[in-house]
């Protein structure tokens, strides 16, 4: 009887096993950045009014949450703005200071901290005497160069992200000086027509913060056939672009319009704070019968593809039927050792 019961249970553990294994390395994982917080404030960022020629100052806290002892790279750049808005990721190597980042004391140090440790570093803004009124920004990186023993993987500009565990993060450093602030922008007389993947069609448009201060601005795109009938409009909200600065702007166009056609394009940019202003642009764009057809037929084959994914393969039949059976002859071997075995003392 104990013999049954034990074939069983080793039965089941090697059933079991691979999840066993997986909740493990889930307890085991950490980030790989450390915890990073701004003194006196539970903002992420730093918000100063600074003068022209004086000094001001904030300070930053990193601790190593985790149980194992890990290296970052602290390090400040010039702000970047991304594309479609936000803060550009950066490594220390595409780094600039040749603006705001020369203002603050501390450029780039790699930080090592054990177990439970925390670490303040406290940071120098010099402001030039020369600063003219405006919002001024730079950008503290965090940075790990490894996760999981393995060197991150680098995007088309800057370092890449894994779900959850973050090569990098970004604290912004606004620096406003006065009180005048102006908002404008301008869009760039270019559009640029990509194919993702030879099916996904993107239209991408540039614009610039020609104002002294950071906006949330709000993209409109507006597509007219050859008829000059309006065929397809959509709407984009556009994270943080900073002064000084020039964004690309992507609208993903659906497959509805892939059609062999000339088509007006037109752009409209909506900006500012308690007063809207407005800017568009116009642009020709021709969606050639090649393209099209070729997107058309990858189209298909991906949704092929998923149609396929959805149904049972051979593969996965077979494996249904060899875990069913396994579990049959579980319940075989229980029966057996608790009635059959019973039986035979009696």
């Amino acid at each position: 009887m104990k013999k049954g019961v034990f074939l069983i249970l080793i039965i089941f553990i090697m059933l079991l096993y691979p999840n066993i294994v997986f909740a493990e390395n889930n307890e085991k994982q950490e980030s790989s950045l450390f915890d990073y917080s701004v003194v006196g404030t539970t903002d992420t960022f730093v918000d100063l009014i600074a003068t022209p020629g004086e000094k001001a100052t904030f300070s930053i806290v990193l601790r190593n949450l985790g149980e194992l002892k890990k290296t970052n790279t602290l390090f400040v750049s010039d702000g970047y703005t991304g594309n479609n808005g936000g803060t550009m990721v950066l490594t220390p190597e595409e780094a600039t200071r040749k603006k705001v980042g020369s203002w603050l004391n501390i450029t780039e140090e790699k930080v090592t901290l054990d177990s439970r440790e925390e670490k303040v570093f406290d940071f120098i803004i010099s402001v030039p005497q020369n600063a003219t009124p405006g919002t001024y920004i730079a950008v503290i990186y965090l940075r790990s160069a490894v996760i999981d023993g393995k060197e991150s993987e680098k995007n088309e500009k800057g370092i890449g992200f894994k779900i959850n565990e973050a090569y990098s993060l970004s604290s912004a450093v606004i620096i406003r000086i006065g009180d005048e602030t102006t908002y404008d922008f301008s869009i760039q007389d270019i559009i640029e027509k990509k194919w993702i993947k030879d099916k996904d069609l993107v239209f991408s448009f540039y614009i610039s913060n020609i104002g002294n201060t950071y906006c949330y601005p709000n993209a409109k795109i507006f597509m007219y056939d050859n008829e000059d009938k309006l065929v397809y409009e959509a709407e984009k909200e556009i994270n943080i672009v900073y002064p000084e600065n020039t964004c690309r702007i992507d609208f993903l166009i659906p497959p509805e319009q892939y059609v062999q056609d000339t088509y007006r394009i037109l752009l409209l940019l909506e900006y500012g704070k308690k007063e809207i202003k407005s800017i568009s642009r116009e642009f020709v764009l021709n969606l050639e019968s090649k393209e099209v057809d070729t997107a058309i037929k990858e189209i298909e084959k991906e949704k092929q593809k998923n149609d396929n994914a959805g149904a049972l393969t051979e593969e996965t039949i077979y494996k249904i039927i060899i875990i069913a059976f396994l579990f049959l002859v579980v319940i075989i071997l229980l029966i057996y050792f608790l009635f059959f075995k019973k039986k035979k003392k009696a």
